[in-house]
């Protein structure tokens, strides 16, 4: 299916899309779905879920023991929301730059893949190796924040 998906929107897409789009960021962007989908989402469903179930039961319990409590609720839920909503957006930008900081990466080992006897030919590995340590430790700065969110 991915790759129906990906020839679909190929055949949709400007040229000029292709020629201002890093090729790192289409691959990452792919990679990263297919990878949600396989791995991240029957766990987070799960995870999601058992917390609902839980916290529902428990606001049950709550309730029934002590009425009062139902009328403490709404403030609750509320301050939730609105701190839902804050939270919603700062992921999104931690997301947003862990993609921009991984697309160079993925980038820069399919050209390193494609031109590995020219890298060779000029001895260029310590400058390649310096390159691509310096964009990992960006990048990691940038996932260490989003792994952080999401704890």
């Amino acid at each position: 299916v991915p790759i129906d998906l990906f020839w679909s929107l190929r055949q949709d897409l400007p040229m000029s899309f292709f020629d201002t789009t890093l090729t790192g960021r289409v691959i990452n962007q792919f990679s990263s779905d297919i990878y949600t989908i396989d791995e991240d989402l029957a766990a987070n469903l799960r995870s999601y879920l058992g917390s609902l179930s839980s916290v529902i039961s428990t606001i049950v319990v709550v309730s029934f023991v002590t009425p009062m409590f139902t009328l403490c609720l709404i403030p609750i839920i509320i301050f939730y929301l609105i701190q839902q909503a804050y939270f919603m957006i700062t992921y999104r930008e931690l997301k947003r730059l862990d993609s921009i900081t991984k697309s160079p990466i993925v980038a820069l080992l399919a050209k390193t893949i494609n031109g590995v006897s020219t890298i060779r030919a000029f001895s260029a590995q310590r400058s390649l190796f310096r390159r691509i340590v310096k964009m990992l430790d960006k990048q990691q700065n940038c996932y260490y924040l989003v792994f952080s969110a999401q704890c």
